[in-house]
């Protein structure tokens, strides 16, 4: 007498009784706990390293870090946060980047802002900068020297700001442009 093979569950009801056992267990949703991880620190450092990668490849300076527009791009990832709102425009008199920053001790000259949320890491988020001619033009404007990133890791984010600066000094050769 033969015995009958033994028969294995479909992989498929393993699966749904795993899913089933962690929604039980409240485990985190991926978009939660990968904003939940992200490292502030590390992840301005990235943008800054990979928007200068581009802005080498077409002939443009690299930018550096000021104070100013770290802490104005910061506040401002934070309000968008906090509101749960992407704009360029924030609270009361400080509607516009530049005023932003000016009332952050960034005074004169040019100020651009890229504002993204959603995305997960430094890379994706200029990817997406990139990607958006809008963007890609204040990230590849040669004119500007100094920036600041701020990233905010809030419900429907993480909330990214860049703010890209040039002083008056350097805007002089630009007579006719204005900044945002």
């Amino acid at each position: 007498m033969s015995v009958p093979p033994r028969r294995r569950p479909h992989r498929w009801k393993v699966l749904a009784a795993v899913l089933a056992v962690a929604g039980l267990c409240g485990t985190t949703p991926p978009q939660a706990s990968a904003s939940a991880r992200l490292d502030p620190d590390r992840a301005t450092a990235t943008v800054v390293a990979l928007v200068n990668r581009h802005r080498a490849m077409a002939g443009c300076p690299e930018l550096r870090p000021h104070p100013a527009l770290e802490r104005a791009a910061q506040r401002h990832s934070a309000y968008m946060a906090r509101t749960r709102t992407l704009t360029h425009s924030g609270p009361g008199e400080r509607r516009r980047p530049t005023t932003r920053a000016a009332a952050l001790g960034y005074r004169g000259g040019l100020v651009a802002e890229n504002i993204a949320r959603g995305h997960r890491t430094a890379r994706a988020v200029v990817a997406r900068w990139m990607a958006s001619p809008g963007h890609r033009r204040n990230i590849l404007d040669c004119s500007y020297r100094e920036t600041g990133i701020g990233v905010v890791a809030g419900r429907g984010g993480p909330w990214w700001t860049e703010v890209l600066g040039t002083r008056r000094r350097a805007a002089a050769s630009h007579p006719g442009r204005s900044g945002w």
